[in-house]
């Protein structure tokens, strides 16, 4: 079973050469990020094209109230060459409740839960941030019969070093090495420190460990989007993928052709797991 989890950031112009690069990676299911309520329905009509016909999106599920502007004009939709069965919103209790898109993929062997997501940036969000990757740890600290797989943008953290220690955005370097700030954007650094933990490492407590650091462990860098300020470029890893073990995660890399395309600011990550494909 293939999964492919990319942040399309909002391009429409994009949207036909996004959708043909997903198809020639074949697919079984696809999460994406920052879709738009302007190009979510043609989305969906060329992924089924594509042959994954089966589709969900975070608008379509979110209630009457819900107005997709300014920095919450963002959504998800979650793809397959599956049957899907979307859940309720309400399981997680969320600033931002339409950022996590939950549904089944009813594969040959059995259900496979997928949580799409796409954590918004601290920089320009404060702790909304937080209150989403906590809330998100809370829905899904728990034993669960069905596997599985957590994906998306979780735009954390900052560094991860050969060692195997998570460095987060409460972190500062100094001269004796990185230590947590005392305060972050107005709230106690421990608190953020601890919130992007609760994702990046505590989540292996529940069965859910980080896919490509299970498969790579920590010698291997890489980065999903770059940072770029003047001559500097900095890589950041923020887009993953956490799974059950019994899935059984077989391979797990970063499709950067696509980003150095141009077609979207971030490289999708591709796992393909030891799971009976949607084809059977």
């Amino acid at each position: 079973m293939r999964v492919i989890s990319w942040n399309l950031n909002g391009r429409r112009r994009d949207l036909e050469a996004q959708v043909a690069a997903l198809a020639a990676r074949a697919p079984d299911v696809v999460a994406l990020q920052e879709v738009t309520p302007g190009t979510v329905a043609e989305l969906r009509r060329a992924l089924a094209r594509a042959g994954l016909p089966h589709a969900v999106d975070s608008f379509t599920l979110a209630p009457p109230s819900f107005e997709a502007i300014g920095p919450r004009r963002y959504g998800q939709l979650t793809a397959s060459r599956c049957e899907v069965a979307p859940e309720a919103p309400g399981r997680f209790v969320l600033p931002w409740p339409e950022r996590v898109l939950t549904v089944r993929v009813r594969t040959p062997s059995g259900e496979v839960e997928v949580h799409n997501t796409h954590v918004p940036p601290g920089s320009s969000n404060g702790w909304v941030k937080i209150d989403q990757l906590v809330g998100l740890f809370d829905g899904l600290a728990r034993e669960s019969a069905i596997p599985r797989i957590l994906c998306g943008d979780f735009n954390a953290p900052q560094e991860e070093l050969p060692t195997g220690e998570v460095v987060t955005w409460a972190k500062r370097r100094g001269s004796a090495g990185w230590r947590v700030a005392r305060m972050v954007r107005g709230g106690p650094g421990a608190a953020w420190d601890a919130g992007e933990r609760r994702i990046m490492t505590d989540l292996a407590t529940w069965a859910l460990p980080d896919v490509f650091r299970q498969l790579h462990g920590y010698a291997v860098q890489e980065a999903s989007w770059l940072l770029r300020r003047g001559d500097t470029v900095r890589g950041r890893r923020f887009d993953h993928v956490f799974a059950s073990p019994t899935l059984v995660p077989q391979r797990c890399v970063y499709l950067h052709e696509l980003r150095e395309r141009g077609l979207s600011d971030h490289s999708p990550v591709e796992v393909d797991f030891g799971w009976p494909t949607c084809a059977g």
